[in-house]
């Protein structure tokens, strides 16, 4: 009886356990109305069979569809996808076009620095700060001279 007694009370507990668990689906299922739901798409099956007639023949602008949900709920998978696609289409392009302003601007900025660093360059290579720099000591002792000599040469400059 022992044992008996174990095997009863180990399906008193399967039972209980499936009775917790059918309680959860339940509830789940009301939560989320998925009687509903199933029932929906049956009828629309019926009502609406996949062939040509019922797809939406001309373009689907993105941009127009003011609720995305009940245009999810309403429309045709078929007619969803070719929104998707296009939506995707867009988006890539805007991506490209990107990626080519984002690269156009870097040569330009690249030919900008070139240009700088030709004009800031001699043309002849040869570095004219420092020739202008002896030019003026030159130009600075000449005069120290001139003035040693004690010639009346600046008189006028005073």
């Amino acid at each position: 009886m022992n044992t008996g007694s174990r095997q009863e009370s180990g399906n008193r507990g399967n039972k209980v356990a499936l009775e917790a668990i059918k309680a959860q689906r339940d509830a789940l299922k009301n939560f989320y109305k998925l009687k509903e739901q199933t029932q929906a798409p049956q009828s629309q099956v019926k009502t609406h069979p996949e062939n040509a007639s019922n797809l939406y023949v001309g373009d689907i602008d993105p941009s127009q569809i003011k609720d995305l949900r009940k245009f999810i709920e309403e429309e045709h998978y078929l007619n969803i996808l070719k929104v998707e696609n296009e939506v995707l289409d867009r988006l890539s392009n805007s991506k490209s076009e990107i990626k080519s302003i984002i690269y156009n601007n870097y040569y330009e900025l690249i030919k900008i620095n070139t240009v700088l660093e030709e004009l800031l360059k001699p043309k002849d290579g040869k570095i004219y700060f420092d020739e202008i720099n002896n030019n003026l000591e030159k130009v600075r002792s000449n005069m120290e001279k001139l003035r040693s000599t004690n010639l009346d040469i600046f008189g006028d400059l005073k």
